[in-house]
């Protein structure tokens, strides 16, 4: 089986599994293939985040039963989702505007250490 006929024999229009991942310029996706032009980690991150999940799930299509699998639709997923403010998450935190990737990492995974032991 060539890379074209695997594609095509495993390529979902349903699944049970969101997954987002970074591709240049260069890759030529298929119409099944639901792209989003953005370049910052932030957007990226929202994207994997609980709270986008559990909307997607709210607001896609699904077939048949629960177990098969739901439908990732740009309509209804994507452009109606509240995305986050970045500067009211910083206010909300009390953080700087300056911070740099690195940081913002080290003070959420605190933030996740916390959380976790119940503080």
């Amino acid at each position: 089986m060539n890379v074209a006929e695997f594609v095509n024999k495993w390529r979902p229009g349903v699944s049970k599994h969101r997954i987002f991942v970074w591709r240049g310029p260069e890759i030529l996706c298929n119409q099944r293939t639901l792209v989003f032009a953005g370049s910052e980690h932030y957007f990226f991150a929202v994207l994997h985040s609980h709270i986008h999940e559990v909307w997607a799930r709210a607001k896609g299509t699904q077939l048949r039963e629960r177990e098969s699998g739901f439908r990732y639709t740009p309509t209804t997923c994507f452009e109606s989702f509240p995305f986050p403010v970045l500067s009211r998450v910083f206010a909300a935190y009390d953080w700087d505007s300056s911070l740099s990737d690195g940081d913002i990492l080290a003070r959420l995974l605190a933030l996740n250490h916390e959380r976790a032991a119940g503080l």
